[in-house]
């Protein structure tokens, strides 16, 4: 058994057997909303767990409002994807290494805008390269919607959507979840929401909405962390 062990091993590191990754679980959500600001924030308290990463999912409005800034506890966070068109904007960012306990987010804007600011935390996320695939779409239509094409099996998708007008989020696609629903009022609405996929292929999540509306759609693929190779490899001698 060492032998065959030892060489599943030998055939991991090499690449003649497909890294095993573990499913991503959700952990908590934060959210909040805020008009005429340069600045949203927010408090998210994680519990204890493995491989933790906040995503940072931001939909605001107003014609000269530019992200200027993510930060988590001070510590500034890269956008991992964002679009921006007329006065609707949506942006994705994403913090690895995230210890238990309540943790502060800020957001920052070039001028006085309206927010919604979702911020939610997974378990089991690749800690080195979090951010698999990333993809944007904007459109007038009775459904905001985006397709993402994974490379790594069990990924975690999240989107946020920018919607113009009076319209609203009625739903959603098939094994998507909200994280947030119609956060925004007025000229703008946002909703934030995730599903867990099983394998790489193309995704297309959906929202339907109340009535034909201008959209900013931005959507990620999260990357689940790897499983050890002594654990994939166990795998592969139980599977004979």
């Amino acid at each position: 058994m060492k032998k065959i062990l030892l060489l599943a091993i030998i055939l991991l590191a090499f690449g003649f057997v497909k890294q095993a990754h573990a499913a991503i679980t959700f952990d908590a959500t934060s959210t909040v909303t805020r008009t005429g600001v340069t600045v949203a924030t927010t408090t998210i308290t994680v519990n204890s767990g493995s491989n933790e990463a906040l995503i940072i999912l931001d939909a605001w409005g107003n014609a000269t409002s530019a992200l200027t800034g993510i930060t988590v506890d001070g510590v500034s966070v890269p956008t991992s994807t964002q679009f921006d068109t007329g006065s609707r904007h949506a942006a994705i960012g994403v913090i690895t290494n995230i210890a238990a306990g309540t943790h502060n987010v800020s957001t920052s804007y070039a001028a006085n805008c309206q927010v919604g600011l979702t911020v939610a935390s997974f378990f089991g996320v690749n800690q080195s390269t979090p951010v698999d695939a990333t993809s944007t779409k904007t459109a007038t239509q009775p459904v905001a919607s985006d397709t993402i094409t994974t490379t790594v099996a069990n990924d975690l998708i999240v989107d946020v959507v920018d919607l113009g007008g009076t319209a609203t989020t009625t739903s959603l696609g098939v094994n998507q979840t909200y994280l947030a629903k119609n956060l925004l009022t007025g000229a703008n609405n946002g909703s934030t929401d995730y599903q867990v996929v099983t394998s790489t292929q193309t995704y297309n999540p959906i929202l339907n909405l109340s009535k034909p509306a201008q959209f900013v759609m931005v959507t990620a693929a999260i990357e689940p962390a790897p499983v050890s190779a002594t654990t994939a490899a166990k795998w592969i001698w139980w599977g004979q």
